[in-house]
């Protein structure tokens, strides 16, 4: 799956955004709560089909401002770029796939 989303801000503030993930519940539908355990190690728990599901991520890839990279333990890998469209506009695309 692929989406993504133009956005009028400063690619460092989406940036710092997309890397809070204690914040994702707030703009994504479907994220009930995002740990962050340290650095690289995240515990995610999902409402997917009603049903709850839980599970941990490496962030496997990160440069600011350009994109971050993980891996769950269910076998997904999710990667996000940051891209630049002009001066003030660039685009987020979010890749995730199983593995």
């Amino acid at each position: 799956m692929t989406e993504s989303v133009d956005v009028n801000v400063p690619i460092c503030t989406a940036y710092d955004q997309w890397t809070q993930f204690e914040s994702f519940p707030h703009f994504m539908s479907g994220v009930r709560e995002i740990r962050q355990i340290d650095d690289v190690h995240t515990h995610w728990i999902l409402e997917i089909a009603g049903q709850p599901r839980e599970f941990d991520a490496t962030i496997t890839e990160q440069h600011p401002d350009e994109r971050i990279a993980w891996k769950s333990d269910a076998g997904s890998i999710s990667l996000t770029v940051f891209r630049r469209i002009s001066i003030s506009k660039f685009q987020i695309l979010a890749n995730d796939r199983r593995t």
